[in-house]
């Protein structure tokens, strides 16, 4: 590849990268405060974890699997997004209306005296079961992020006690 094209390569990969870090740093901005202090921690822990590494082993070179602890704090910003926005959003649902909802298009479905206002309210008493059910799907992926939440923080804590007692380097290259 010709050197001008090279640089222009390099110049829209940093652009890009800016771009994400801009968008990173954004989504950060839109968390709650107790949301921002975890995701700070963990980025401190992470940037712990690493210089550490290299105090104690006295190497410049992080091994791979310390590398991606980038993408593991990255992905709990992610997760951190999509968990309040599903709390949020299950917060805003009045689960007991749609029950009532439910039930009074239940009760006009086997009312109708016609097949087309029957069918009709078939359909919505469907609409309706299947909103509950996505309540309970909602629910039970916030409990499943929370897990993950919870796996990734821990598993940087425990990456730090590794790494403040560690007996050799190659543990850590794996």
């Amino acid at each position: 590849m010709p050197k001008y094209r090279q640089l222009v390569q390099k110049r829209e990969n940093e652009r890009r990268l800016r771009l994400h870090i801009a968008g990173r740093e954004n989504t950060i901005k839109a968390f709650t405060p107790r949301e921002r202090e975890a995701v700070e921690y963990l980025r401190w822990l992470k940037d712990k974890i690493q210089d550490n590494y290299r105090k104690f082993t006295g190497s410049a070179e992080l091994p791979s699997n310390l590398r991606a602890l980038d993408q593991r704090w990255e992905d709990f910003v992610d997760l951190l997004d999509v968990y309040r926005r599903r709390k949020q959003h299950l917060r805003s649902i009045n689960r007991q209306a749609v029950h009532n909802q439910l039930s009074q298009a239940f009760r006009a479905m086997e009312s109708s005296t016609d097949e087309k206002t029957k069918r009709v309210q078939q359909t919505n008493v469907e609409i309706l079961k299947r909103r509950i059910a996505s309540f309970d799907e909602i629910e039970k992926s916030v409990k499943l992020v929370e897990g993950q939440l919870q796996s990734i923080e821990n598993f940087f804590s425990y990456l730090n006690d590794e790494i403040v007692t560690i007996s050799t380097p190659e543990k850590f290259s794996a």
